[in-house]
């Protein structure tokens, strides 16, 4: 086998086979700045969702962000694997950084664990709602 690449040779038995080099497959990626570490970017968004006035609008705050975030990554030549990964952590992130600004006492609030409570340790109160059931039920009121 003739290649411009150095060809890696296994022993079979008593004879030495020609194995190309592998061609499949995608590279892998670095990301130089991952959505997990851009934490302003996150915040802003976050920021803006919180100033719209109903659930419609901030969806689409969202929607905006994270098509801005797509086409920046695609503008660089990032696989869509890697997008498609970064879009979805984009957006739980985002929706994550809207709940601890709408609900600050939640990160500091405990809550106890059934049985004794001189025994149990004490469990931190996480909650998981869309942001649209949160943003209909303030306009309600």
């Amino acid at each position: 086998m003739t290649s411009d690449r150095p060809v890696r040779n296994r022993i079979i038995g008593g004879r030495i086979v020609e194995r190309p080099p592998r061609t499949t497959g995608a590279p892998a990626t670095m990301m130089q700045f991952p959505i997990t570490r851009q934490h302003n970017v996150i915040e802003k968004v976050a920021a803006a969702v919180m100033r719209k006035r109903s659930a419609g609008a901030a969806d689409r705050c969202v929607g905006a962000a994270l098509r801005k975030f797509t086409d920046e990554m695609r503008r660089q030549g990032i696989p869509q694997a890697t997008v498609k990964r970064e879009v979805r952590l984009m957006e739980a992130l985002i929706r994550a950084a809207v709940w601890r600004l709408m609900f600050p006492w939640v990160n500091d609030e405990q809550v106890r664990t059934r049985g004794d409570a001189d025994k149990l340790p004490v469990v931190p109160v996480r909650l998981n709602l869309p942001i649209s059931l949160v943003l209909r039920g303030i306009e309600g009121e």
